[in-house]
């Protein structure tokens, strides 16, 4: 199953699609943003009921193709991921009911796009696809990390080139059949500018990378202790010389560890307490002493600061434009999806 990393590389077609995450393992998987397997056909890559596990039970079908739970399961896995350790286990029981709804709608419109794609005979593009598959594995810090994180997620490079084919198949049917929109102007960038002010004001904000060596639930004193050790013998090593983000890639037991520990700028409130107090006190270049948290013993290295402001409208422009556009692109994609689900047959399982 591909997992939360392939999302974080492959744009989104439409926010209505931001839910769909991941089919079954050995029919390749899927993206996280769009492209699914459920054509209409098994040369297509579609489910059917024949295809099912036995004892996989059934949430939907789209056209006579059948959305199993596991499919549903393995989408709300790949949402969970994304979060890593800024979520708790308690937080992530809590959102799982909600985002097994959204992934089964979000399932539903992939099936829908893909089958008809299929119905217009679209392929996709191979110089798409390979520059596609560059900018994925170019987010790895060499070839062997690419592939050492595609083992680790169960699924092979052609699994991938097969999820971002699919991909980009909804893409062109979007481009060729849903509603084309003007771009925002001056004038709706100003009013929405100053219709939102709040969202303008950015709180401080620190960039850190951190080394997590996991402690699971229930493990032993002397477990615990032998993982400490592990991590204070790496910040002596830290403190020698040796380069964070290199340890952070061959030992932290967080995704992270494919970007060498970045977990990029967050504010306060988006992390666990301990972790949070720790790096926001921390000064730019500096690296912590070992910090205990829920998930473990963290390393923290703070790359980056941000104070609090409100960004100016020139600063901010851009980024509105790209919202406004988004929106309406998404409007308009809403719209021939909602066009598609009227004339499709899609089955609800019932629930006992």
């Amino acid at each position: 199953m591909i997992k939360f990393f392939i999302g974080v590389m492959v744009c989104s077609a439409c926010g209505l699609l931001a839910f769909g995450c991941s089919a079954r393992k050995e029919e390749a998987s899927s993206l996280p943003s769009k492209g699914k397997e459920g054509i209409t056909s098994a040369s297509a890559g579609g489910s059917s009921m024949a295809d099912a596990k036995k004892g996989d039970s059934l949430t939907a079908k789209v056209n006579g193709v059948t959305i199993t739970q596991t499919d549903v399961d393995q989408a709300v896995e790949s949402l969970l991921n994304r979060y890593g350790g800024q979520v708790s286990p308690e937080q992530k029981a809590a959102m799982k009911p909600l985002l097994g709804k959204q992934a089964l709608e979000s399932l539903i419109n992939q099936r829908l796009l893909l089958q008809e794609a299929e119905r217009e005979g679209i392929q996709p593009d191979a110089k798409a696809l390979e520059a596609q598959m560059k900018e994925i594995s170019g987010h790895f810090p060499s070839p062997e990390a690419f592939q050492k994180m595609l083992a680790s997620q169960g699924i092979s490079e052609e699994m991938l080139r097969h999820d971002v084919g699919q991909d980009l198949k909804i893409q062109s049917l979007l481009e060729k059949k849903a509603p084309k929109t003007q771009s925002a102007t001056d004038a709706e960038i100003a009013e929405f500018y100053k219709k939102n002010q709040d969202e303008f004001k950015t709180p401080e904000r620190v960039k850190a990378s951190h080394i997590l060596i996991a402690v699971k639930p229930g493990e032993s004193d002397q477990e615990r202790s032998q993982k400490k050790k592990k991590i204070e013998a790496l910040q002596k090593e830290i403190e020698k010389g040796a380069d964070f983000a290199k340890l952070a890639s061959e030992n932290s037991d967080c995704p992270s560890k494919a970007q060498g520990g970045d977990l990029g700028y967050f504010e306060r409130g988006k992390m666990t307490k301990p972790f949070e107090t720790a790096a926001f006190a921390m000064k730019a270049g500096q690296v912590s002493d070992v910090v205990e948290t829920e998930f473990g013993y963290h390393l923290i290295k703070l790359t980056g600061r941000e104070e609090a402001q409100t960004v100016p409208l020139e600063k901010a422009k851009d980024k509105v434009a790209l919202y406004l556009n988004n929106e309406k692109k998404q409007k308009g994609i809403g719209d021939y999806l909602e066009k598609l689900r009227k004339t499709a047959k899609i089955e609800y399982a019932s629930k006992e």
